[in-house]
């Protein structure tokens, strides 16, 4: 998010930071039924022709920040914008910053979760 210049870029306004942590238990509970799914149920529900179509062989999990605000971003040079801003950005989305910000606001765990299928 830019309010510049009354805040930082990418300063949550009135909260005066720039992340929200996840909860550390949360996150480990989602990480373990993510692991989990994919070794025990995935090839099950999922057909194999979208995993084909994407060139997926062995579907992945990654963590990492999830940037969010109020620009849906889909094109190149924003996106790269952004990383090369924050560097360990994984993923871009809409959404997840409003729900994290209120769950903050009111001391309630979160975690932002972004399913993707993608070309390797």
């Amino acid at each position: 998010m830019n309010a510049s210049p009354l805040f930082a870029k990418h300063e949550i306004q009135f909260l005066f930071t720039t992340f929200l942590k996840e909860d550390k238990a949360l996150l480990k509970l989602a990480k373990n039924f993510a692991y989990t799914f994919f070794q025990d149920s995935f090839n099950k529900i999922f057909n194999k022709d979208p995993l084909k179509t994407f060139s997926i062989k062995s579907p992945q999990i990654h963590l990492g920040i999830v940037a969010s605000g109020d620009q849906f971003v889909s094109d190149t040079t924003k996106r790269l914008t952004l990383i090369q801003e924050v560097h360990e950005t994984l993923a871009v989305e809409m959404e997840g910053a409003s729900v994290a910000q209120v769950c903050f606001e009111h001391e309630t765990s979160f975690i932002i979760n972004i399913g993707m299928l993608r070309q390797a």
